[in-house]
């Protein structure tokens, strides 16, 4: 979820808790003018409101976060929990971008008024003690709504940040109130009360330094909670190689280059004849444009910034409801005058016309080699009048780096046995696998480096196709 989308949403909830707020507080200021007029000026006192003032901020508040963590998702997280506590971190290792520690660093801030509200409410909440118990009792119910509801996953990972929210809010409102009593700041004062912002700062800035000096990324395959294979039969019919070897690890040329993204869609606006940008933004750590609509088009460009593909698609055209209109012959010329006029091809790029119509340009078979390298596909789809339905363009430019040494296929295997994966659906007791066949095939990691992996492909329980890629570096 990107800044954007969560600003949005804070936004939906924002308005109708700022209007119930405001609501009250004049409910509230008009019981004052009338106690005013009843008892006289002088026998009615402001501070009888600064609970009713605090109590309205709090559920004002309070509506912003149920809002935020069931309302805004459907029901689609039947039963769903994770137990695994620190895991959102390690999630958040492999997929190393801005965005990726956004969710922990917004799930703290989530819950800071709270730790500020409470004991403004009540002095009960004044001490730590309480303070805590009642911001755990609140995060763990709106993890039990989410559970009941079926709007979200119960995570220990959201107990712990929402709670050490408002922990840090407590000891915020604690400066406060000590800076206010005392008319001064004191230095140890402050040590205490920042501790633990300052600290989890630290963290994440060591936590960049490492990164930073790592020779490359972070693999995105690599496991965050792994897989219980205990009640897996594991088969194949295919030989394993013992034999461990090396494998030469690319550099992505146009990896992280927002101003490519950029360039590119003025490009195809340009010589494509688009609309005018009317938006530009993030779809999470990729760049999106949104061109403004025209004749029934609304075209919308996404820019990959880590391996520099991208895609053009019309969201308004449905195929199914315009007749063909073009002859096959006036479409491939189309096509192939659309790509040329875009000048991004490779030269080596051959086009071929697959069974559902659609333009694909694919380079000839080549090995994996020590150097430079083009790899991917372009694929143009066609509107039945000859316009552009859509183009995903994903041709990629790699620099060989060096040689580093990999596993065997066998030690590959042996991590598949070890559960050392993840699954999007978990193995059930007495399921088999069978291996079917394996390659040497390459991804992209967090740096832009296309590294080597073997790429698995199987059958569970002889029906169900079962795909997997395991980091083939030692």
């Amino acid at each position: 979820m990107s800044i954007q989308e969560i600003f949005g949403k804070v936004m939906v909830y924002l308005a109708p808790a700022a209007a119930a707020i405001l609501a009250l507080l004049s409910a509230a200021g008009l019981y004052l003018l009338l106690q005013r007029k009843k008892h006289g000026a002088g026998t009615w006192q402001m501070s009888r409101l600064h609970k009713p003032f605090i109590g309205v901020l709090l559920l004002g508040y309070l509506l912003v976060v149920f809002g935020l963590t069931g309302l805004s998702r459907t029901a689609n997280y039947a039963g769903a929990t994770n137990f695994h506590l620190f895991s959102g971190y390690m999630e958040a290792w492999n997929n190393y971008s801005i965005f990726s520690f956004q969710l922990i660093v917004f799930n703290i801030l989530m819950f800071v008024p709270l730790g500020i509200l409470l004991p403004l409410l009540t002095g009960k909440l004044s001490r730590f003690r309480g303070l805590f118990a009642a911001s755990l009792g609140t995060t763990l119910l709106i993890e039990t709504i989410q559970l009941v509801t079926a709007r979200g996953i119960f995570e220990l990972d959201d107990l712990f940040h929402n709670t050490l929210g408002s922990v840090i809010g407590y000891h915020l409102y604690m400066l406060g109130t000590r800076i206010y009593q005392e008319r001064r700041l004191r230095l140890a004062e402050l040590t205490k009360r920042l501790a633990i912002p300052v600290a989890i700062g630290v963290l994440f800035f060591g936590t960049h330094l490492v990164y930073v000096g790592k020779d490359f990324g972070n693999m995105r395959i690599h496991p965050v909670y792994g897989t219980d294979m205990s009640g897996v039969t594991i088969t194949t019919s295919i030989p394993f190689s013992h034999t461990a070897s090396t494998s030469s690890v690319y550099k992505n040329e146009h990896s992280l280059n927002r101003k490519r993204g950029q360039a590119i869609a003025h490009q195809l606006q340009d010589k494509l004849g688009l609309p005018p940008i009317e938006w530009e933004g993030r779809d999470g750590a990729n760049l999106q444009f949104h061109f403004k609509e025209s004749d029934g088009t609304r075209y919308i460009f996404t820019y990959f910034v880590l391996d520099g593909s991208w895609d053009l698609f019309d969201d308004h055209y449905h195929p199914e409801e315009h007749p063909a209109a073009v002859a096959a012959h006036e479409a491939r010329a189309q096509a192939e005058a659309i790509m040329k006029s875009l000048a991004l091809l490779p030269t080596a790029a051959r086009m071929t016309v697959t069974e559902n119509g659609e333009y694909d340009w694919r380079l000839p078979e080549q090995a994996y080699s020590p150097r430079d390298r083009w790899d991917g596909y372009a694929r143009l789809s066609l509107k039945t009048d000859g316009g552009i339905s859509a183009i995903q363009y994903g041709f990629m430019s790699n620099r060989y780096v060096r040689d580093v040494p990999i596993m065997s296929p066998t030690e590959a295997l042996d991590q598949i046995h070890k559960g050392r994966f993840d699954q999007v659906y978990a193995f059930r007791q007495g399921d088999q696998l069978d291996i079917t066949s394996y390659e040497l095939s390459y991804v992209y990691d967090t740096k832009g480096y296309y590294q080597p992996v073997y790429a698995f492909e199987g059958v569970v329980n002889g029906e169900n196709l079962w795909l997997l890629q395991i980091d083939a570096r030692r």
